[in-house]
């Protein structure tokens, strides 16, 4: 596997332990210093060059002017910088608020809202008495938040919109509530899914993703998954080398978020249902770059392939694997489409087995620890060994469902997972 530069895609950095995500952290880096490497705006927009705003956590300020003795006219924390400060700076312009040069601090790749909450107050406190004007007139937009923390009274709006993509829908209609969730699904979707995720898709089968989802929607799913639980409503397959029960939800009937009795799974399950359009998006814009190497490679080619032409499934799972088994809950190794199992081709089209393009699986376990157990343990191509995933809270996986032989660990702790296998459309 080859490091590539930092993204929403974390890359494994440990082939022999849990997977962990590379945080190329530094150190917290006061205001005062971050203003003397400032650069001008369109400089830091810039993806090309080595000094520009990550595309992943980082707190920001913009400067009417640059040095020590530029004022200070915003002050920000995203978990997409570079995307978020670009549009910030539109509202800034639209506002006759100066945002010439911008200052950041990038934060690590796991940040969560304490984090993001810490270093946003720190900056805040940082940058004189009263808050800057752009704090002021309200700017926010996507992930990206300007409050005084704890201090403020409309703090939770701020801490809300630092992590999370999702808006709030008009209560008045039905039909908004649900136009909103959609967009909010799809938003959470795109966000993620850039072209280096798709090319590591292809080249290497598989990708993870992390912080794709706010906590407030992955909490009410949690809670619908052990509600699920305490009701018996879950099944065990019966199946030899399977330890799991399940629950199958229907794409076309999901729960009401509001009044479902499991209605806190509709929300997750509506951005898993949005993957294919963000795949197919991205795969066919033809804005990537297919390097040499991968046109010889079958695999890769295939996969891209695929990946222009996947839809959203009919049906998704919500699989528990209980703490409590002796010598913990399993799954054995398997291909999600393995044309030697028996019926492979058998059933409804769109819910055999054969028509399975890419695997996408959410994690609903908070607080994980290793010593939990339940990893994904995916075998690597061309002899390149075996990778553990570690099953933690938000985490996304993606692979393709023809390539990928994986496995569940023995799992010693409660462990939830919520998978959609999105299909191959037909020619």
């Amino acid at each position: 596997f080859r490091c590539r530069a930092p993204t929403r895609v974390t890359r494994p950095v440990n082939r022999n332990g849990p997977w962990v995500a590379a945080t190329a952290t530094t150190d917290d880096v006061d205001l005062a210093t971050a203003k003397l490497r400032s650069r001008p705006l369109t400089q830091a927009l810039d993806a090309s060059r080595p000094d520009s705003l990550p595309p992943g956590p980082a707190v920001f300020a913009f400067l009417d002017g640059t040095g020590a003795g530029a004022a200070v006219t915003y002050v920000g924390v995203s978990k997409r910088a570079a995307a978020d400060v670009a549009d910030l700076a539109d509202q800034c312009a639209r506002k006759n608020i100066s945002a010439s040069h911008v200052c950041f601090q990038r934060l690590p790749p796991t940040a969560r809202k304490p984090k993001l909450k810490a270093a946003l107050g720190a900056w805040l406190e940082q940058s004189g008495p009263g808050l800057p004007p752009g704090n002021v007139a309200g700017i926010l937009v996507g992930t990206a938040t300007g409050g005084r923390g704890a201090k403020q009274s409309e703090e939770k709006r701020s801490d809300d919109a630092s992590c999370s993509t999702t808006s709030s829908a008009s209560s008045s209609s039905t039909s908004s509530d649900a136009a909103s969730s959609k967009a909010s699904a799809l938003r959470a979707a795109t966000s993620c899914v850039t072209q280096n995720v798709i090319d590591d898709l292809c080249e290497d089968g598989f990708v993870v993703l992390d912080d794709v989802l706010p906590n407030e929607l992955l909490q009410k799913a949690r809670e619908s998954c052990e509600r699920l639980k305490r009701d018996g409503a879950m099944t065990t397959v019966g199946q030899v080398g399977r330890d799991d029960s399940i629950f199958v939800l229907n794409a076309l009937s999901l729960p009401d978020p509001i009044t479902g009795k499991y209605g806190g799974l509709a929300g997750v399950a509506e951005t898993l249902l949005c993957f294919p359009e963000a795949l197919r998006t991205v795969s066919s814009s033809g804005g990537g770059s297919i390097s040499e190497k991968e046109t010889q490679k079958e695999k890769a080619s295939g996969t891209r392939a695929r990946l222009r032409k996947v839809s959203p499934p009919a049906r998704l799972m919500v699989a528990h694997y209980p703490g409590d088994k002796s010598g913990g809950a399993k799954y054995v190794p398997h291909l999600d489409n393995d044309p030697n199992d028996d019926g492979h081709d058998e059933g409804t089209p769109g819910l055999r087995a054969c028509d399975r393009a890419v695997t996408c699986i959410l994690y609903l376990n908070p607080e994980w620890e290793e010593k939990h157990g339940g990893c994904l343990r995916v075998t690597l191509e061309n002899g390149k060994g075996q990778l553990d995933v570690a099953p933690t809270w938000g985490r996304v996986v993606l692979f393709d469902s023809r390539r990928m032989t994986h496995e569940v660990l023995p799992s010693h702790n409660t462990r939830f997972a919520v998978t959609a296998w999105l299909n191959e459309l037909a020619e």
